[in-house]
């Protein structure tokens, strides 16, 4: 019985091994492009978003895992009634023993580009708002996330009263337009904390902007 039970450990651990279950994160060039993308492994099957620099809207690709770890993807878009519209542009990718990714990205008209990634390093992005991401995993902000918001610029805008004693400053992010609020206060190592909390709520509502765009 022990045997048994061994055996069947054994195979459910190599079930799992075969159909595990991964995220990457990573960064590089499409081309001449800069770009950030985000890859989740599903068994033999991927999901890709990403977004260049320039539009930081994402761009959303799937498809297979061939043996041998050659990743197939094509890209997905949607018309005006949001209908899914297949295209024949796509994306082959493989991962080297150096953890870097490489492969060809080919466009509609038949043209290719070299695509050359490698994992988003958060401690090396000199990210201006590194602690608040790592800090407040509730807002799942990833490496993916923090690569896209390293040159965000909030501008501050009118200050408002609430109530007797609250003040709020508001902030709209330069490119989306996005508009949060921290507190002022007279003392402002009273409400650090709290404002740092807020400006990673910002972060995270220009994701969510970013997320929903099509290209």
């Amino acid at each position: 019985m022990k045997h048994i039970l061994f055996i069947l450990f054994i195979s459910f651990q190599l079930q799992a091994l075969a159909h595990r279950e991964n995220t990457y994160f990573l960064q590089g060039n499409l081309g001449d492009t800069p770009i950030g993308l985000r890859m989740d492994e599903f068994g033999e099957k991927c999901f890709v978003r990403y977004f260049d620099l320039q539009n930081k809207a994402d761009r959303y690709l799937e498809g297979d895992i061939e043996p041998g770890g050659i990743f197939h993807l094509y890209l997905i878009n949607r018309d005006d009634q949001n209908q899914r519209r297949d295209t024949t542009e796509h994306l082959v990718l493989s991962e080297n023993l150096q953890h870097r990714w490489q492969g060809t990205y080919t466009f509609e008209d038949g043209t290719q580009a070299e695509v050359v990634l490698s994992p988003i390093e958060l401690p090396e992005l000199n990210h201006p708002f590194a602690v608040q991401i790592e800090r407040y995993a509730q807002l799942n902000l990833t490496p993916y996330s923090a690569y896209r918001s390293l040159n965000m610029t909030f501008i501050p805008e009118k200050t408002e009263k609430i109530g007797k004693q609250l003040k709020i400053q508001w902030y709209r992010e330069k490119e989306t337009g996005i508009r949060h609020f921290r507190i002022v206060s007279k003392h402002p190592q009273d409400v650090e904390e709290m404002n740092k909390y807020l400006a990673a709520e910002h972060i995270k509502l220009t994701e969510l902007r970013y997320s929903c765009l099509q290209p």
